[in-house]
């Protein structure tokens, strides 16, 4: 697994196994979408829920309230599936919904406009790195949180298509 340093990433993988069989894993390895918050829910992360579409599935870590592709904590797996030479290809894409991105560009503009009011209008160098650090450490946990799904997620995928 490489490090993303750009929340997306896009990934084949091939199976001689059919799509029934695949969604089949799918749907016996992933636990049942359910509202019930529970402790050992709150602290399991690699629980995973999935959701069948016309031509693959959603998949997504956690089990509790999850509205598929619109949780920005937990961006889903988008899988395809495609036929290719008498194997099943699998086109697999994990990253942040838009509207998530779309956000985290509104919040780093707003401590950018902070920086420039608080340190470069007065010439203070600490109103300046201040908020341009929480920008980088910011940045830098939404990398770390979306290489640890990705990795859970390529680990999962790999176990699903083993024959």
């Amino acid at each position: 697994m490489d490090v993303k340093f750009f929340p997306i990433k896009t990934w084949q993988v091939s199976t001689k196994l059919s799509k029934e069989d695949i969604l089949k894993k799918v749907s016996d390895s992933s636990v049942s979408k359910s509202w019930k918050i529970s402790m050992k829910g709150l602290f399991n992360n690699v629980n995973f829920t999935s959701q069948p579409t016309n031509d693959g599935f959603i998949l997504v870590m956690g089990n509790y309230g999850l509205t598929y592709a619109k949780n920005p904590l937990r961006p889903p797996v988008d899988v395809r599936f495609a036929n290719v030479n008498n194997l099943t290809l699998l086109n697999c894409t994990h990253k942040l919904s838009n509207g998530t991105f779309a956000r985290l560009v509104i919040f780093y503009f707003i401590f950018i406009i902070i920086s420039y009011f608080m340190g470069f209008k007065d010439n203070d160098w600490v109103g300046i790195v201040m908020p341009l650090g929480i920008i980088v450490v910011h940045y830098c946990l939404v990398l770390y949180s979306f290489n640890k799904q990705l990795f859970n997620y390529e680990i999962f995928i790999a176990e699903l298509i083993k024959e």
